[in-house]
């Protein structure tokens, strides 16, 4: 295939801090602003800006600002704003721990637009466990509540993991009695400080795939079902497509920048394909959708490599790295026998 010239990312993530006041189980970049010591090598508000600039002239039209906790960022209004200057739909994702009333209103006047709080379970006590802190399930229950009062798009976040399994049903009704607008389901990747024993099995996410297209039908026109996931293509959901391609659009459609600059093509795949303080974004990106072969997919292998539906679905690059420390070998959350 002929080199493609660049094609613009349109959903982006961007982590500002390592700092964090949760601990949560399957936290992607084992956000710990001790152990880790990482605080020095955090982007300064001004290389922030730059590069929330820089990801705006790549095409990026949805912005999701994380951490560890967004919130805990001393600047985080002045991001906001600089992000809505730009023209992106701005969001942030957050625990809900130090969520009130003021920190809402605040941010409404910003004009942030919507906001991700996490929910893992329906008892308080598994919520807590999973996320590191005692009665951070009634913190973010309450900060769900500020969020649609203050009229934010908000969307429920649902990490579907061992010690939910079974009750995804129950939260996507107890997100809909809260009034949230949207419901997203994050596939959990043995990355960080994610564990394997603590994933599904293949045959547990196939049944889980087929549990999202009921609950999708079901909720349609009371809750949006998020769940952006290469495998739906093999249930006949046609996801995202781009140059023909659809499923993982790791570093096509999305990308993900850490608090210290290094550009990821996605939140749960820690393979640095550039750094933003040391680059031009569109450039970095260009070079690994070319030298990647991401639209061909022939470096792909095992059983991802020889799949009918490697075009369609391409597997899940962050799962395969996970697991094999090769981000083009088989991904082990796939049920499909080919």
């Amino acid at each position: 295939m002929d080199k493609v010239k660049y094609l613009p990312v349109r959903h982006a993530n961007i982590a500002i801090t390592y700092k964090c006041n949760a601990k949560c189980k399957h936290c992607s970049i084992n956000a710990d602003d001790v152990s880790n010591k990482r605080l020095d090598k955090e982007m300064s508000t001004d290389e922030i800006k730059h590069a929330i600039k820089q990801l705006y002239e790549a095409g990026v039209m949805f912005l999701g600002i994380a951490g560890g906790e967004a919130l805990l960022h001393e600047d985080i209004y002045e991001i906001v704003k600089f992000s809505k200057k730009n023209d992106m739909f701005t969001s942030i994702a957050s625990n809900g721990l130090i969520m009130d009333d003021a920190i809402a209103k605040e941010l409404k006047k910003c004009d942030l637009d919507g906001f991700l709080i996490s929910l893992d379970h329906t008892d308080f006590t598994i919520h807590d466990k999973i996320r590191g802190v005692d009665g951070i399930f009634e913190k973010a229950v309450d900060a769900i509540k500020i969020c649609v009062e203050n009229g934010f798009y908000v969307s429920m976040g649902i990490t579907p993991m061992r010690d939910n399994i079974g009750v995804f049903a129950d939260l996507v009704e107890k997100g809909v009695q809260m009034g949230v607008k949207g419901i997203t389901f994050s596939s959990f990747v043995p990355t960080g400080r994610g564990r394997l024993k603590d994933d599904l099995t293949p045959v547990e996410w196939g049944e889980f795939y087929v549990l999202v297209r009921k609950l999708t039908k079901q909720y349609e026109g009371k809750v949006n079902i998020h769940f952006h996931d290469p495998r739906l293509n093999v249930l006949g959901e046609q996801t995202s497509s781009i140059n023909g391609i659809s499923g993982c659009l790791a570093g096509i459609n999305h990308c993900y920048i850490l608090p210290d600059g290094t550009v990821n093509p996605c939140v749960m795949l820690p393979k640095s394909i550039g750094n933003i303080k040391d680059g031009n974004l569109r450039d970095i990106l260009r070079n690994y959708q070319n030298d990647e072969k991401v639209f061909e997919r022939s470096n792909l292998i095992g059983k991802c490599g020889g799949c009918k539906y490697k075009s369609k679905c391409g597997g899940c690059r962050a799962v395969a790295y996970a697991y094999t420390s090769n981000y083009n070998e088989a991904d082990r959350h796939c049920w499909i026998k080919t």
